[in-house]
């Protein structure tokens, strides 16, 4: 003789399929908006962590028509704006030389590199003489491309503004990343709007 029957649960019929949790079927960005959370794209907190690979932007020379060429470098973290540059001078690696070029191979060293809320400025030792426009080009693009990998948080850039405020200097408006060099008897400025994407 059989047990008594057990009772059916509501909202299921004999071999159909199990009802899903509801939750189960609601898609994330439901249950973000249903908290209170409006979904959005990932948002960018910095550069990556210090040691973790990444690509350093350096601003070489095609031969054939002279034209600035953007080339991802593989360094050990975000390169800052010296590194950047150091390895600017440097020149073209042995995989690189074949197609790239470089009109620094002049200079006596690297320049000194003073950061700001909006820009960088490069001052070169005495006896550096003024920079053809395309010499100019690869440092402004390989600074300003560091700068913007490593520059100030936006934190640090609100503090910034407010010691401006404090001491009565003026506060540089939003823009673009401007280059300034300084050479002996020279100087030239310039935004990095014209730089070409890898």
């Amino acid at each position: 003789m059989s047990g008594p029957r057990r009772p059916r649960r509501p909202g299921r019929t004999p071999g159909g399929p199990r009802p899903p949790a509801a939750l189960g079927l609601l898609p994330a960005a439901a249950l973000l908006a249903a908290c209170g959370v409006p979904p959005s794209d990932v948002i960018q907190t910095g550069p990556p962590a210090t040691g973790l690979p990444a690509d350093t932007l350096l601003y070489f020379v095609s031969p054939y028509d002279d034209s600035l060429v953007a080339t991802p470098r593989r360094t050990e973290g975000p390169a800052d704006v010296s590194t950047a540059l150091g390895l600017l001078l440097d020149g073209p690696d042995e995989e690189e030389s074949d197609r790239l070029a470089t009109r620094l191979s002049g200079l006596p060293g690297p320049p000194a590199v003073t950061t700001g809320l909006s820009g960088v400025v490069l001052t070169f030792s005495a006896g550096t003489g003024p920079l053809d426009e395309t010499a100019q080009g690869q440092l402004v693009c390989t600074a300003a491309e560091a700068f913007r990998a490593t520059g100030p948080t936006p934190r640090g850039r609100a503090a910034a503004a407010e010691a401006l405020r404090a001491a009565g200097e003026p506060v540089p408006a939003p823009g673009p990343i401007t280059v300034e060099l300084r050479g002996d008897g020279w100087k030239a400025a310039r935004e990095a709007s014209f730089c070409p994407e890898p």
